[in-house]
């Protein structure tokens, strides 16, 4: 039933790629974030995402709206990732084993180039934090509903064969998109939504929890304490949050509780262990090649790892700074590090732009809350290969947007600044 209600969505919003560029983008970051034609079970396989991308960059340059990226950083380290990857792609180890990641990096960034531009006001804006909130929150509310009616007896995992599959980058993917649910709470006109994202906040964080992931946990908490020190009413706040800690501890199985304490004891837990011993791999990788990197996913490949080391165990590198790293080279690791840096630039600049402006208050609390997702990601992303994610990249791109939109106001008007 899910594959005919898929294909008929699919198919009757398809035409509005071609009358505006902005609803292909939404489209887009649709597909690229919930998957949901990984929901279907292999019902009519077809590339989606592949026709959905071509039909919104034609939609865009045949469009009115066509027009470039604003100059910011951000921009421009994703659209120099672009080539810096595809040297990458042609300079592998191994071509074929790096062919499906450059394949969906190259698309990814694309159309986060594009759809930055189509973001030039608060509507637009609202309603593409709207769509990436749903699109990974829906695996959220799904898994936080399933860790209630199983006692949290089982971990929460996202569309299997997809890159928030995994436990560890789904609670990370999470972490990140509680921060944009929270302001849609704020920020919604209606008092019904405001409630139905409140309670919708809440799944969210039940599922983070019941990944039983590590990393999440600590992304988790480094977001929160920024949500708190964000918040206007800390101390209604802070008795949320010890509420909700007291149902965890008396509600939560134990088995939550080992899992999380063995991060005090990492040298005994093989998981930990073989992270470090791939992480020292891919260090001497990198060194190796330090322009344009190994290829993509080559700490996976058993050849040219276990030439380095046999007694390491191929796999995911499991950091997404070494990730760029040894997989692209110290260019396109740049990049990535501009789009941290600028983004928290960009951020601060907002905030501190309109603080004192109550026509802006919405902005400067998306940016408050933005930072509170980059935050989470900056933590997370250190235990998982994440680098390379639209989730991640659409994140810059709101902030962006924002940043530009704000400036251009601002110098239509000037915004009040504090002394």
């Amino acid at each position: 039933m899910r594959a005919y209600l898929f294909v008929l969505i699919y198919a009757a919003y398809l035409p509005l790629a071609l009358v505006t560029p902005f609803a292909g983008a939404m489209r887009w970051a649709w597909l690229s974030l919930m998957y949901p034609q990984s929901l279907t079970y292999g019902f009519v396989p077809f590339s989606y995402a592949a026709l959905v991308a071509a039909l919104t960059l034609g939609s865009f340059v045949l469009s009115r709206e066509r027009s470039f990226p604003p100059p910011a950083a951000t921009a421009w380290a994703m659209a120099l990732m672009v080539p810096f990857c595809a040297i990458t792609y042609l300079d592998s180890y191994d071509r074929a084993f790096s062919f499906a990641r450059w394949d969906t990096i190259w698309k990814g960034l694309l159309l986060a180039l594009v759809t930055l531009p189509m973001l030039d006001s608060r509507l637009r804006l609202h309603g593409f934090v709207w769509i990436v909130a749903l699109s990974i929150g829906f695996f959220g509310l799904k898994g936080g509903l399933f860790s209630f009616l199983t006692g949290g007896a089982y971990r929460v995992s996202g569309a299997e064969g997809t890159i928030i599959g995994d436990n560890n980058h789904l609670a990370v993917a999470l972490v990140m998109a509680i921060p944009l649910i929270v302001y849609l709470a704020i920020h919604s006109a209606r008092t019904l939504v405001r409630l139905g994202c409140w309670i919708f906040a809440f799944f969210v964080l039940v599922a983070a929890l019941f990944t039983y992931s590590r990393g999440g946990v600590l992304a988790l908490a480094a977001m929160s304490a920024l949500l708190w020190l964000r918040s206007p009413r800390r101390m209604a706040t802070l008795a949320v949050l010890a509420v909700f800690a007291a149902v965890a501890l008396a509600f939560a199985p134990d088995a939550l509780w080992v899992r999380f304490g063995s991060i005090d004891d990492f040298r005994q837990d093989g998981s930990a262990m073989g992270r470090l011993a791939i992480w020292r791999v891919s260090l001497i990788l990198a060194g190796q090649h330090p322009l344009t990197g190994g290829g993509f996913q080559m700490t996976a490949h058993p050849g040219l790892v276990q030439r380095i080391d046999p007694a390491v165990i191929p796999r995911a590198v499991h950091n997404s700074y070494l990730e760029v790293l040894v997989e692209a080279g110290i260019f396109a690791f740049l990049c990535h590090l501009t789009m941290i840096a600028a983004t928290a630039l960009y951020l601060r600049r907002i905030r501190r732009t309109t603080r004192h402006a109550p026509q802006w208050r919405w902005a400067y609390d998306l940016a408050g809350l933005l930072q509170a997702s980059l935050l989470g990601y900056m933590v997370g992303s250190f235990f998982i290969s994440f680098a390379f994610y639209d989730g991640w990249w659409f994140l810059v791109v709101v902030a962006t947007a924002l940043h530009v939109l704000v400036g251009r106001a601002a110098i239509a008007a000037p915004v009040p600044v504090r002394p």
